[in-house]
This record gives C-alpha cells, sequence and structure tokens, in this order.
C-alpha cells in the first residue's frame, strides 16, 4: 500500500470519527499525491460532505461540483456506504441541493431536483429504501414551507 492510499484511508478515519478538518487535509493530501482516478469523485464527495458538516458552503459547493466533474471521468460507478447506495454524482447532487437550501435558494434546488428525477440511489432508513429523490423532494417542500 502506498502513501496515497494511506492519506485516503486516514482520512476516511478521521471523517468517521467526525475530525472534519484533519479529514479534509487528507483528502486533499491523497489528491495532491496522485490518487487513483478511480477514486478522484468520493474523495471531492467527501470533502465536500466535511464542508458542509462545518457550515462552509461556498467549499461545500465547488467540492461537490469537482465531484460531479471528476465522476465522468472515472465513470460515475456505484457505491454502496452504510446505508447510502448510488452513484457518487447524485450524492454531490443532493449535497449540492442541500447547500442550496441552505443558501436559501429554492430555485435552483429545484433544478438540481430534475437531475434526480430518473436516479436509482436511495438511502436506506430503517430497512426501507428511500430514493435520493424523494429525500431531496422532501427537503424542499421543509424548505418552502419554513421560508414562506
Amino acid at each position: 500500500m502506498n502513501n496515497t492510499d494511506i492519506k485516503f484511508l486516514e482520512a476516511v478515519k478521521f471523517f468517521n470519527e467526525e475530525l472534519y478538518w484533519d479529514s479534509i487535509e487528507a483528502f486533499q493530501e491523497s489528491l495532491a499525491n496522485g490518487l487513483e482516478d478511480k477514486y478522484v469523485d468520493d474523495c471531492y464527495l467527501n470533502i465536500g460532505i466535511c464542508y458542509m458538516k462545518l457550515n462552509l458552503f461556498r467549499e461545500s459547493e465547488e467540492n461537490f461540483l469537482k465531484a460531479i466533474s471528476a465522476s465522468q471521468t472515472s465513470g460515475d460507478k456505484i457505491d454502496f456506504e452504510g446505508p447510502i447506495y448510488g452513484k457518487t454524482s447524485d450524492r454531490a447532487k443532493l449535497g449540492l441541493i442541500r447547500v442550496s437550501l441552505a443558501n436559501k435558494n429554492i430555485e435552483n434546488a429545484e433544478g438540481l431536483l430534475k437531475e434526480l428525477k430518473e436516479s436509482d440511489s436511495y438511502i436506506q432508513v430503517d430497512n426501507e429504501k428511500i430514493m435520493m429523490f424523494d429525500v431531496a423532494s422532501k427537503e424542499i417542500a421543509i424548505a418552502k414551507k419554513n421560508f414562506l
């Protein structure tokens, strides 16, 4: 296992421990040291999630967009991480919807929602598969109600 792989695994460990700044730094180091293309989209996705957890939405958005771009290069594979099943790009789009809602930009969130319409990606909650489209739709509906 090379140093880049070790940094990537270290970043995942920090992420799981909710040490977001350490996780971001380790993910960025693994990217800078030549991480395999097949992991680049996941790396940017996780960096985006870390920034979102830190309420740094501009940085989060930038990394979600990089994840979508990288997923086009790597083939946008289906991932299964715990209760989440789906393409990296779908997960990044859900992140972008959440960033849009945090910024009170419902129109942008609804535009992104259309991109999840045909997605097979889902989140498993209490042994029930909830489509990412449905998760995002519900979050947008709640935001609309709260913003009015």
